[in-house]
């Protein structure tokens, strides 16, 4: 009886060390979805209650690479140096505005983009159309202002060779015989005129 009553402070704190054990753990899961959860992670330039981001960059306060996250519209407003690739492969949808050698490579997803590249230089990379919609205006002044634009999983793509110099190497939707580009400056993918250039 009396090495019952002396064992049993043993046992009582060994449970307690054990509870407190599970308790740490599971204290952990708590700090990991303060410190590392959604809001965590999230760009001070998005909006978790209206799921949107407006990314702004420039020479002074540049962005580098940027990515828009998955389930949020984005925006991307860039001036000279102002961005570096942009990835909206995981967005519901991305505006994107560069002016004058301010944005790398472009790729899209299943969201739908509408890109504005303008300016005296080369002001977007290569563009990479996912499978949504996909518009693209290449506004060159003194030459083409975006590079190669790949179109061949979208949707819908249409690029406007707006600024009179011409597109660079190009290629439409394949969705059909109708919907072919020569992969030249004088080829340009047009949904609206072409229906096969279309399938959403």
């Amino acid at each position: 009886m009396r090495f019952g009553r002396t064992g049993m402070p043993f046992l009582l704190i060994a449970f307690a060390l054990a509870v407190a054990g599970c308790g740490g753990h599971g204290g952990g899961g708590d700090d990991d979805d303060d410190g590392t959860g959604d809001a965590g992670v999230l760009p001070s330039q998005c909006n978790s209650a209206t799921h949107e981001c407006t990314f702004v960059g420039d020479d002074a306060a540049p962005l580098g690479d940027v990515a828009c996250p998955a389930g949020f519209s984005c925006t991307f407003q860039c001036s000279t140096s102002g961005c570096g690739a942009i990835d909206c492969t995981h967005g519901t949808a991305c505006t994107i505005a560069c002016q004058e050698d301010s944005c790398g490579d472009i790729a899209c997803g299943a969201g739908s983009c509408d890109i504005s590249c303008e300016g005296t230089s080369q002001a977007c990379g290569a563009i990479t159309c996912g499978t949504g919609r996909c518009h693209v205006v290449d506004n060159g002044l003194n030459g083409p202002a975006t590079g190669a634009i790949d179109c061949r999983q979208s949707c819908a793509c249409d690029v406007d060779c707006s600024g009179g110099t011409g597109c660079p190497a190009m290629r439409c939707p394949e969705h059909g015989d109708a919907c072919t580009s020569d992969n030249t400056s004088s080829g340009r993918c047009d949904s609206t005129v072409d229906p096969a250039c279309q399938s959403c």
